[in-house]
């Protein structure tokens, strides 16, 4: 059955409110939590709003090394809390545009389920914005299971 599962996360809360969901699934199929984080460099959010989605460009070094530390300090910290708690999890960070190395990563890996966490956003903002979590369910062959975590939750 699922014996990987993949949770991305992008250091928000709402992301977040994925485990509670998936660790109780983990621990009855004893299944292994990966917990895979694409860092965001600062100037992305304008390609992002432009519609730029692919556009690759290089991070300033300094910038990139900050910002590998952080995701590499934040999946840690979740680690350690769902491994206190008696779950088996391995953690990976990945660089590129977030959909696709989601999607790269499930694919390569042999992942048996995605489980991640909606924003809910609609409107405007999803038009703006996107939707990881709908790019990944749309593009994946891989079950995917969506949490929608709303802000004001």
């Amino acid at each position: 059955m699922y014996r990987k599962i993949l949770v991305p996360l992008d250091g928000s809360e709402l992301a977040e409110r994925v485990l509670p969901q998936v660790e109780p699934l983990a621990r009855c199929l004893n299944a292994e939590l990966i917990l895979l984080r694409v860092p965001v460099y600062a100037y992305e959010g304008a390609h992002a709003v432009s519609g730029f989605h692919g556009y690759a460009t290089l991070p300033l070094p300094e910038e990139r090394v900050e910002a590998i530390k952080e995701a590499h300090d934040y999946l840690d910290r979740i680690k350690q809390d769902l491994v206190t708690r008696g779950l088996q999890v391995s953690t990976v960070l990945k660089e590129g545009e977030t959909s696709e190395s989601i999607i790269e990563f499930a694919q390569t890996q042999d992942v048996d389920l995605i489980a991640m966490s909606t924003h809910g956003r609609t409107g405007l903002r999803r038009a703006i914005f996107g939707s990881v979590a709908e790019d990944v369910l749309r593009r994946t062959g891989k079950p995917v299971l969506l949490i929608r975590a709303l802000e004001h939750e």
